[in-house]
């Protein structure tokens, strides 16, 4: 039987609208023990009042309000300063989680200690069954960035799109949190993956593990 490590859930949200309320349905609907994970969600300056029904319909999650929107990064680096989990889940608020997909993920995790990152296959809510990321390659010589191929099995990849990535804390240690100078949102998932890679862990897809994402 598995043990069941407690595990820190952080997202960023920003006039969110019910996105975030999606998200945090499908996290409390999460065939994970409810006393082994908390629920981190950082407000960037949201004016939408979407925080405020997240506090009210979700008061057992940990809601930190910026006066301002810090961007992407700057929150989760907030997040991260409070979480306590032994593996960290970096997500987005527009996604929805499947409720096996946090268990998985630390099942591999727990079985793996090479593995320092783990993520799965992320869908498009519009379109459920199409694929909008199964990991990624870089090609050093160009610099051309690609999808992974066989988007059916497990494999290493260069990096975990960071909308639905977890991360072991002990890769954490190594490398320090994400890179602030990235600015407002994009690629700073890229280096953290090639940071924790360079540490000596691995970043691994498990496409048995799924997510939908809002993006079009």
């Amino acid at each position: 039987m598995m043990k069941y490590p407690f595990v820190s859930i952080i997202f960023p949200n920003y006039n969110g609208g019910n996105e975030p309320i999606e998200c945090l349905d499908s996290i409390f609907k999460l065939n994970y023990p409810k006393n082994k994970f908390e629920v981190i969600v950082i407000d960037n300056g949201s004016i939408d009042e979407s925080y405020k029904t997240i506090a009210k319909l979700f008061p057992q999650t940990k809601l930190i309000r910026n006066k301002h929107n810090l961007g992407y990064v700057t929150a989760i680096n907030q997040g991260l300063e409070t979480a306590k989990g032994k593996y960290i889940f970096l997500g987005n608020d527009d996604m929805i989680i499947d409720k096996d997909a946090i268990f998985q993920l630390v099942k591999y995790l727990n079985e793996h200690p090479e593995a320092g990152i783990v993520g799965g296959k992320i869908y498009y809510k519009s379109s459920p069954d199409k694929i909008a990321s199964c990991g990624y390659m870089l090609n050093r010589w160009t610099g051309n960035i690609y999808d992974a191929q066989k988007p059916d099995l497990i494999k290493e990849v260069d990096w975990i799109q960071g909308c639905a990535l977890c991360i072991r804390r002990k890769a954490l240690t190594r490398t320090g949190n994400l890179d602030d100078r990235f600015g407002l949102i994009y690629f700073e998932d890229t280096d953290i993956c090639f940071r924790v890679k360079e540490s000596g862990y691995k970043v691994i897809y498990l496409p048995y593990v799924h997510f939908w994402h809002g993006v079009t």
